[in-house]
């Protein structure tokens, strides 16, 4: 498969999350496109090392490189570990994310802290290395995942909420300083996977409620990624893949 640069961006490209859900499909589809792909993770270290295995056989290279995200250092880390592994940068995806349910009432400042570090500080840093290390005369790319939620906010989720509207700013910032060189892209998501421990009637709940009435998938998911990687065109802007839960959405009563 092709490895000259796509647009004049490297093929080659760090994933945090990779390992697995909404990160190791998007590594995919990186992979098929003819991309080198480093795989970060922090506990799913087994499933990554079986999603290196399966993009080596696609005839590409890959890498896993595990790192706890909350840790500024082991985050600011990443890149110089994937351009160690696979040559420098061309593509960025900001997967990785911390889930954790909390209000205003429950919140924790050690809690507030790690959903802030991993959600929002982790892909600030490893923007920062990856911009730093983009080769001369090279384009880059960076793909948030993001969330509907940054603009229809629920009672619940604050400082995910938080995070999350804070990246998209960091985005919209970065769009316009680094254009035309980088651009920086995100996808907001509405119900893609039922969050770990929530039962298949609790989830079916939440997308009945939605404009459409139906999930989010991550095949639409990659689309939308997809659609962002080959289009030079866009930049400083989320792509909302959510079933209209941003337009509106009646949180269901348990």
């Amino acid at each position: 498969m092709d490895s000259e640069p796509l647009n004049g961006v490297p093929r080659r490209a760090l994933v945090t999350g990779g390992g697995k859900r909404i990160g190791a499909a998007m590594a995919t589809a990186l992979a098929e496109d003819g991309f080198d792909v480093a795989l970060h993770c922090h506990r799913s270290v087994d499933e990554a090392e079986a999603l290196k295995a399966e993009i080596e056989g696609m005839g590409r290279r890959a890498a896993v490189l595990q790192a706890d995200l909350a840790d500024g250092d082991e985050a600011a880390a990443l890149v110089p570990r994937a351009a160690e592994a696979l040559g420098p940068l061309g593509v960025l995806v900001n997967s990785a994310a911390l889930f954790d349910n909390d209000r205003l009432e429950t919140m924790t400042p050690d809690g507030m802290e790690r959903q802030i570090a991993v959600n929002l500080k982790a892909p600030l840093l490893l923007a920062q290395a990856f911009v730093g290390g983009l080769p001369d005369e090279a384009s880059g790319l960076v793909v948030n995942l993001l969330d509907q939620r940054v603009l229809n906010p629920t009672r619940s989720y604050l400082t995910y909420t938080v995070a999350k509207a804070g990246l998209m700013a960091a985005m919209e910032v970065m769009a316009r300083g680094l254009a035309p060189r980088v651009r920086l892209a995100g996808i907001g998501p509405g119900h893609v996977l039922s969050a770990p421990g929530m039962d298949d009637a609790a989830f079916e709940r939440l997308v009945k409620a939605t404009p459409l009435g139906i999930a989010s998938d991550v095949d639409e998911i990659v689309a939308a990624f997809r659609f962002i990687l080959h289009a030079r065109s866009v930049t400083g802007q989320m792509i909302l893949v959510d079933s209209g839960m941003h337009m509106g959405w009646k949180y269901p009563k348990r």
